[in-house]
């Protein structure tokens, strides 16, 4: 999947994390920023896309108290 992504799509892995269950989530984006895909990959190691798009944009956090 991350070969296609880089070939077809030109993305590469921008952020991970790990949800409640112990599944890895991935960003992957494109350098101009023009696409987005999110993969999820099971601890088992299956992996399945379950978000896709464009224009994503990274932005600073609100200053202050989030309350």
């Amino acid at each position: 999947m991350i070969l296609r992504l880089q070939t077809r799509f030109h993305e590469e892995r921008a952020d991970v994390a790990m949800n409640q269950y112990g599944w890895l989530i991935e960003l992957f984006e494109a350098a101009d920023g023009k696409t987005w895909t999110l993969v999820a990959t099971r601890p088992g190691g299956l992996a399945c896309v379950f978000g896709v798009g464009i224009d994503w944009q990274t932005v600073a956090p609100a200053a202050g108290d989030p309350s």
